[in-house]
């Protein structure tokens, strides 16, 4: 214990072995002291922990700091965030005595996933930078596995969606082995089943999603129920199994309602009316995103602009060419409160088509700008819609080469989805 107690504070100052070592014993020695394969002089180890400043012997607790930081995290994982909030400040309490790497390393894992579920991605990174650069060959299966599933985590909320989802495999390796609560185990499913939908892989979606909504039926777990509700019906609407797709996002609906649950209600009204959208029924679609805009606005939703753009494009598909200026204008005005690359790409095509402005200029941008942009995002169904819509173009200038290459990239981007 003394030994990784030393290689964890050598690592946390910046020294190296030599430096620690110098003018108290050899590093060879050193090396066997921290892999525990020495027998520990006494003065050695005392000398070695005052140049690192600590003690060498830990402190007992009259308190469970693992316990107390496991219920920290499941109190997160649960959604009650005053209580964790009330919990996280005890703990802080007892950090300057608190000398175990494996305890400390626990800490500062789960403290990632406090500041990235308030959006604080500063503090994450540092936190992660910290604990990446001190990876130690961890004996415990469960800290292997935090290692791993709130990597995945932070790689996901900085969209490095593939890379998440390398440290969930490894993280999935070690579930069976990790003690945890059921729910936990099916938020560890929905986050490898959210992860995959942002790069279109509809069967693991569901493999992994179905996977959760079992776990959080049999908790009872509602408001988590509803969220794989929803992953359902996007990735049903996706392969374009619309039947399907509106029967999950009813069921979410159901939840949402009998629980006041305002933030999906405003989420499910969204994505009913783009699955509306798909099945080409403008006027319902509408219906739908004013529904969820009417709750949004209720809660001060920062995304708002993306149901005014669904919109805009919905009345271009009425020809209300008035209707559909007036929210594309709506779209600007917050693009200039909340910059938005995706949805400054998506502006500008449809302010393309207002204007009937299909010319040189058109024919660039989606070629140039906006067509490489979503394929580097692996965001498919863009691609797909915007390949076809160059397409169109190409073919009505009568460029029936381009417009052949244009039309084969929306369909097998179409079956990628599919």
């Amino acid at each position: 214990m003394i030994g990784q107690r030393i290689r964890y504070y050598r690592k946390t100052k910046g020294l190296t072995q030599e430096e620690l070592a110098k003018g108290i014993c050899s590093v060879s020695y050193l090396s066997k002291i921290e892999n525990g394969d020495a027998k520990s002089s006494e003065d050695v180890i005392q000398l070695l922990c005052e140049r690192l400043g600590i003690s060498p012997t830990e402190e007992q607790l009259d308190v469970n700091i693992l316990g107390l930081l496991n219920e920290w995290n499941y109190l997160m994982v649960v959604r009650k965030y005053e209580e964790a909030e009330k919990l996280h400040l005890k703990i802080k309490k007892y950090l300057p005595f608190i000398e175990d790497p494996q305890l400390i390393t626990r800490y500062d894992l789960f403290l990632t996933r406090y500041y990235l579920l308030h959006n604080n991605l500063d503090e994450a990174n540092n936190i992660i930078t910290k604990i990446n650069k001190l990876q130690e060959n961890y004996q415990d299966p469960s800290l292997i596995f935090y290692y791993n599933f709130v990597n995945g985590f932070f790689n996901y909320f900085i969209k490095e969606y593939s890379k998440a989802l390398t440290y969930f495999d490894k993280a999935e390796g070690f579930l069976t082995q990790t003690p945890l609560n059921q729910v936990e185990v099916g938020v560890f499913y929905y986050s490898i089943a959210l992860t995959h939908s942002y790069l279109f892989h509809s069967t693991s979606v569901m493999t992994y999603a179905y996977k959760a909504l079992e776990i959080f039926d049999k908790e009872y777990n509602f408001s988590r129920s509803s969220d794989c509700q929803i992953l359902l019906g996007i990735s049903n609407r996706r392969i374009k199994n619309y039947s399907q797709s509106e029967y999950h996002f009813n069921q979410a609906l159901k939840f949402a309602e009998s629980f006041n649950d305002n933030r999906s209600l405003g989420i499910i009204y969204h994505n009913i009316g783009f699955l509306y959208s798909n099945k080409g029924q403008p006027e319902s679609a509408i219906q739908h995103y004013l529904k969820s805009l009417s709750i949004k606005g209720k809660n001060e939703s920062s995304n708002v602009f993306i149901t005014y753009f669904l919109i805009a494009k919905e009345y271009l598909n009425l020809k209300e060419l008035s209707l559909s200026r007036e929210w594309l204008n709506k779209v600007y005005q917050q693009l200039k409160e909340k910059s938005n690359e995706e949805y400054q790409i998506h502006a500008k095509i449809l302010d393309y088509r207002l204007k009937n402005e299909f010319n040189k200029e058109f024919e660039t941008y989606l070629k140039k700008v906006a067509i490489p942009y979503f394929q580097d995002k692996n965001i498919l169904e863009h691609v797909s819609e915007y390949a076809a819509l160059l397409a169109n173009y190409y073919y009505k200038n009568s460029q029936y080469k381009s417009a052949s290459e244009f039309y084969h990239l929306a369909l097998i981007t179409n079956k990628q989805i599919i």
